[in-house]
Protein backbone atom coordinates (compact mmCIF):
# COMPACT_ATOMS: atom_id res chain seq x y z
CA UNK A 1 0.00 0.00 0.00
CA UNK A 2 3.10 2.24 0.85
CA UNK A 3 5.21 1.82 -1.51
CA UNK A 4 6.37 5.15 -2.20
CA UNK A 5 6.55 6.44 1.32
CA UNK A 6 7.70 3.14 2.91
CA UNK A 7 8.68 5.31 6.27
CA UNK A 8 4.92 4.89 6.64
CA UNK A 9 4.60 1.82 6.28
CA UNK A 10 4.11 0.24 9.30
CA UNK A 11 1.38 2.80 10.32
CA UNK A 12 -0.72 1.70 7.59
CA UNK A 13 -3.78 1.77 9.77
CA UNK A 14 -3.11 5.28 10.87
CA UNK A 15 -3.03 6.16 6.90
CA UNK A 16 -6.44 4.38 6.65
CA UNK A 17 -8.02 5.93 9.49
CA UNK A 18 -7.49 9.43 7.75
CA UNK A 19 -9.27 8.34 5.20
CA UNK A 20 -12.03 7.04 6.75
CA UNK A 21 -11.98 9.36 9.76
CA UNK A 22 -10.42 12.79 8.05
CA UNK A 23 -10.19 16.37 9.60
CA UNK A 24 -10.31 17.87 6.34
CA UNK A 25 -10.94 16.83 2.70
CA UNK A 26 -9.74 18.85 -0.14
CA UNK A 27 -10.20 18.43 -3.94
CA UNK A 28 -6.27 18.73 -5.32
CA UNK A 29 -6.25 22.02 -7.52
CA UNK A 30 -3.46 20.48 -10.15
CA UNK A 31 -5.87 17.37 -10.45
CA UNK A 32 -9.47 17.51 -9.97
CA UNK A 33 -9.91 13.70 -9.92
CA UNK A 34 -7.53 13.90 -5.90
CA UNK A 35 -8.81 14.01 -2.93
CA UNK A 36 -6.81 15.27 0.02
CA UNK A 37 -7.17 13.97 3.55
CA UNK A 38 -5.80 15.62 6.56
CA UNK A 39 -5.61 13.72 9.58
CA UNK A 40 -3.52 15.41 13.18
CA UNK A 41 -2.06 12.32 14.37
CA UNK A 42 0.79 11.42 16.75
CA UNK A 43 3.99 10.46 14.58
CA UNK A 44 6.65 8.58 16.66
CA UNK A 45 9.57 10.95 17.31
CA UNK A 46 11.22 10.24 13.85
CA UNK A 47 8.16 12.86 12.36
CA UNK A 48 8.40 16.06 13.35
CA UNK A 49 5.38 17.23 11.04
CA UNK A 50 1.46 17.94 12.21
CA UNK A 51 -0.36 15.78 9.87
CA UNK A 52 -0.90 12.82 7.83
CA UNK A 53 -1.61 13.63 4.60
CA UNK A 54 -3.36 10.25 2.15
CA UNK A 55 -3.72 11.28 -1.70
CA UNK A 56 -6.78 9.43 -3.53
CA UNK A 57 -7.25 9.46 -6.78
CA UNK A 58 -10.91 8.69 -8.21
CA UNK A 59 -11.41 7.42 -11.10
CA UNK A 60 -15.20 6.69 -13.17
CA UNK A 61 -15.78 3.03 -13.05
CA UNK A 62 -19.19 1.55 -14.32
CA UNK A 63 -21.97 3.91 -13.17
CA UNK A 64 -19.63 4.87 -10.21
CA UNK A 65 -16.20 5.82 -8.74
CA UNK A 66 -13.15 3.83 -8.05
CA UNK A 67 -10.15 5.22 -5.62
CA UNK A 68 -7.24 4.59 -5.37
CA UNK A 69 -4.38 5.61 -2.74
CA UNK A 70 -1.82 7.15 -4.44
CA UNK A 71 0.13 8.50 -1.74
CA UNK A 72 0.77 9.19 1.79
CA UNK A 73 3.53 11.23 3.85
CA UNK A 74 3.52 13.39 6.55
CA UNK A 75 2.95 17.39 6.41
CA UNK A 76 3.45 20.20 8.11
CA UNK A 77 1.14 22.20 6.84
CA UNK A 78 -2.85 21.69 5.23
CA UNK A 79 -2.49 23.27 1.18
CA UNK A 80 -5.47 25.55 1.90
CA UNK A 81 -4.91 26.42 -2.09
CA UNK A 82 -6.79 23.30 -2.97
CA UNK A 83 -10.66 23.33 -2.35
CA UNK A 84 -12.13 22.32 1.19
CA UNK A 85 -14.83 20.02 0.13
CA UNK A 86 -15.49 18.69 3.78
CA UNK A 87 -14.02 19.01 7.35
CA UNK A 88 -15.20 18.12 10.97
CA UNK A 89 -16.99 19.69 13.06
Amino acid sequence: MLVRHSDLAEYQQLVISAITDPLYVYQSSRRPNRRLFYQTLEFPAVFTEEYLLAVVAYDPVGNGLEGVLVTAYPASEIHTNNLLLWRQQ
